[in-house]
């Protein structure tokens, strides 16, 4: 699950995402057993902004 997270961290949609709502700060990934959340290291501003990222879910029909 977790080398899945990075390839979509990396990709530019996702890059142009974080710049968008995070801005041009340095950000860190803390990982969680359903999810991930992406956030700024330095979080001085109110309110507080994250990206919560899940994993895709596998439907089994």
């Amino acid at each position: 699950m977790q080398s899945n997270f990075y390839e979509i961290y990396k990709s530019s949609l996702f890059q142009k995402t974080l710049k968008k709502f995070l801005g041009n700060g340095d950000t860190e990934v803390i990982t969680r057993p359903a999810c991930f959340f992406v956030r700024l290291k330095s979080e001085d501003t109110k309110p507080v902004k994250r990206i919560i990222v899940f994993p895709p879910t596998r439907l089994y029909w």
